[in-house]
């Protein structure tokens, strides 16, 4: 199975450009996810032909979209902690908090 985002994609439609900008922060496991939770029941059979390459204009101009702002739905608790020296932390405003 491919995934038809890439984590780069991801961030480029998906979040502001004051946001993250490392693709390695996005897991593409998340996005396999999204894809078979979110894009799968939408799209029904289709979703296989999407899959296997057919239809790339919907794809490009219709899912990709939406599926980056699944992927960063399901990532954005992962991406509200970071972790440190001082172990785990969650932003809160423009500093860190010690969770």
């Amino acid at each position: 199975m491919r995934n038809l985002i890439t984590p780069g994609e991801v961030i480029a439609l998906a979040f502001a450009t004051t946001e993250i900008t490392d693709p390695a922060l996005i897991a593409e496991t998340t996005i396999t996810v999204a894809q078979e939770r979110f894009l799968r029941p939408a799209l029904g059979h289709l979703y296989d032909a999407v899959q296997a390459g057919k239809y790339p204009g919907l794809l490009r101009d219709y899912l990709r979209m939406p599926l980056a702002i699944y992927v960063k739905f399901l990532e954005m608790p992962n991406l509200a902690l970071r972790i440190g020296n001082m172990g785990i932390a969650r932003h809160e405003s423009e500093h860190l908090k010690p969770a």
